[in-house]
């Protein structure tokens, strides 16, 4: 069906397809809806650390968290932003005394509750759950000219 819409053979789709996967620039995954699954308790998490922690330590630290849906280095006020996906809120509140809070570096952590989504698309997922950005990906970035 690609491949009539876009003027090539179905196998030439499929080829190319399987070129962005070999070289890391696509992956299939699926990435489900955290309410319809039975999660009530989501928020953001804006993170500011101390002046001897370091961003990398404490990321080590955060991707042991289970709930710790993704982890980003973010300009502005805080260090790091990340999402937390638990049973309820009951549950966030132990995952954030228990586990977050007990990160040695973590100055503060200001959450934000989900309250309603207002608006979704499916692309913004980026499929980055759970993932590690590769450590030479600027270097693989530049060795290809992009």
């Amino acid at each position: 069906m690609i491949g009539q819409r876009i003027g090539v053979s179905e196998r030439a789709v499929s080829t190319r397809f399987a070129r962005l996967i070999d070289e890391d620039l696509v992956r299939v995954i699926a990435v489900g809806n955290p309410h319809a699954l039975g999660f009530r308790g989501i928020a953001w998490l804006g993170i500011s650390l101390s002046d001897v922690a370091t961003v990398e330590e404490v990321a080590e630290a955060f991707a042991r968290i289970p709930q710790v849906s993704y982890l980003v280095s973010v300009s502005g006020r805080f260090d790091l932003m990340g999402e937390l996906v638990c049973r309820d809120r009951d549950h966030l509140l132990a995952t954030l005394n228990d586990r977050i809070g007990a990160i040695e570096g973590v100055e503060t952590v200001e959450v934000f509750f989900y309250l309603r989504l207002m608006y979704r698309n499916a692309a913004g997922a980026w499929g980055a759950a759970r993932s590690r950005a590769p450590a030479n990906d600027g270097a693989r970035r530049d060795a290809r000219g992009a």
